[in-house]
């Protein structure tokens, strides 16, 4: 008789796209089919406060998670680890939001739910207006896609050795206060010839004040050191003891997606964060957890991508499968309302099979796939682009395979045109890249998941 699988309390999450997978709505999914009755926690392994995971009730009730697990609605705790980078500020707003969701929903002050590790970075609002000041600088035709939350510029300050903030220094406000000086001076500094050369607008203006303005510095040390009293600080340890529960049960949530990561994905359009599997398993190394874990991509039936960048399938006929989209109709709660704006639009096509290889042959070791989106486009009968052509009709890519020696992967996304679609099932397509399917969602809620066995 064969032996039975352990059952799984650990599982990880990446979006196996640009974003907009459907993430948010697959980690609620696990945590109410997974949940047995000890502490469930939604970990944020990567990212920042630019993620918007929606998560939609059976009677309604929706939010776009930006900083708290995707779980929360399903009563779990949340972890930012070390590895995120941490907006105080938006994340009071976002407690706002879930604190006033109607009725049945209470889960009290939704920041006591929250466990930060001391060491993560912080994104302050200068970090956030020197990213939205080199944005506008570039010009509308030389845009990254940035999504003006300043991760990027965080993570930059810390590599390069420049002032920065951890979470431990919110806790000391004559600290933080002399530290945020130093963050708005040398942004002040570094932005000054780029702000006065550009063509002037009253959004550039508006951002490069506050690096001009010093009383900016005393609202934010109020505001900050308000939120770190509400949020639990915690050390390396707590997640270790969490794990050694025995009815526990870990939901690792990435953010952004595989194209978009800052190794794999098409650069300068990419997200300065590792969307593999690589921080969580590490978090789980570091927490000397030897269990079972299940890693799951997440996909939707067919592709998008908001903003500049590549995305060979593109096609505007096909936006119109964006027409109930949460995601393109912008953040529809919490501090991310904003996000949709420094996007850009957002845009459809077909699913994309050499992208779909590309992801999974970087996100580490994967488990199969969850599929969202199977109300949109026929889970038995997709779409899907199988190569590219370039401009002449010659042949790049087909099924993954290089057909000229010249052209890696990264330069065919960029110049490629899809060279034939197939029709395909969400088996076929997941046989083709060498997984399996975990689940189909054929609507936004939890109860709209077929789990395939």
């Amino acid at each position: 008789m064969p032996q039975q699988q352990e059952q799984a309390r650990v599982f990880v999450i990446a979006g196996l796209g640009y974003g907009d997978e459907g993430k948010g709505t697959t980690v609620d999914w696990l945590a109410r089919r997974h949940a047995t009755g000890g502490d469930v926690v939604c970990v944020r392994y990567n990212g920042g406060a630019q993620a918007a995971h929606n998560v939609v009730l059976p009677e309604g009730t929706h939010h776009t998670f930006s900083q708290f697990g995707s779980a929360t609605l399903a009563g779990s705790k949340t972890l930012l680890s070390t590895h995120m980078v941490v907006n105080p500020l938006a994340m009071l707003v976002e407690s706002d939001v879930l604190a006033g969701l109607p009725h049945p929903i209470s889960i009290g002050d939704p920041l006591a739910r929250v466990y930060v590790d001391e060491a993560a970075l912080v994104t302050t609002r200068f970090h956030i207006a020197a990213n939205r000041v080199r944005e506008l600088v570039r010009g509308a035709r030389h845009t990254h896609g940035s999504c003006g939350m300043g991760v990027h510029e965080t993570r930059l300050d810390y590599e390069l050795g420049h002032p920065s903030v951890a979470v431990g220094t919110l806790r000391h406000p004559k600290r933080l206060r002399a530290r945020l000086a130093q963050i708005q001076e040398q942004k002040r500094v570094a932005l000054n010839v780029a702000y006065s050369q550009a063509l002037q607008s009253q959004a550039l203006e508006d951002e490069f004040s506050m690096l001009r303005d010093d009383g900016v510095v005393d609202v934010l040390v109020d505001r900050m050191t308000r939120w770190a009293e509400r949020v639990t600080i915690v050390g390396h340890g707590w997640l270790e003891e969490h794990l050694r529960k025995p009815d526990s049960l870990t939901i690792f949530e990435g953010a952004q997606g595989m194209l978009l990561d800052q190794t794999h994905g098409f650069f300068p359009h990419v997200t300065h964060s590792d969307c593999t599997f690589a921080n969580a398993d590490a978090l789980l190394a570091e927490a000397t957890y030897d269990g079972p874990v299940r890693r799951y991509g997440v996909t939707r039936t067919y592709q998008t991508r908001h903003g500049a960048g590549p995305m060979p399938t593109a096609r505007p006929d096909l936006d119109v499968l964006l027409a109930h989209d949460h995601n393109h109709t912008g953040r529809s709660s919490g501090p991310g309302a904003t996000l949709a704006g420094w996007q850009g639009r957002m845009r459809a096509g077909e699913l994309d099979l050499v992208t779909a290889r590309h992801a999974i042959a970087h996100v580490g070791q994967l488990d199969g796939i969850v599929f969202t989106h199977a109300d949109v486009v026929d889970p038995e009968q997709m779409p899907v682009c199988v190569g590219y052509v370039n401009e002449r009709g010659a042949p790049l890519l087909t099924h993954g395979a290089l057909l000229t020696v010249d052209t890696p992967v990264h330069e065919a996304v960029k110049i490629g045109q899809p060279s034939g679609v197939e029709m395909m099932t969400i088996h076929e397509f997941a046989e083709q890249v060498g997984s399996r399917v975990v689940a189909a969602s054929h609507g936004p809620t939890h109860e709209h998941k077929r789990e395939t066995r």
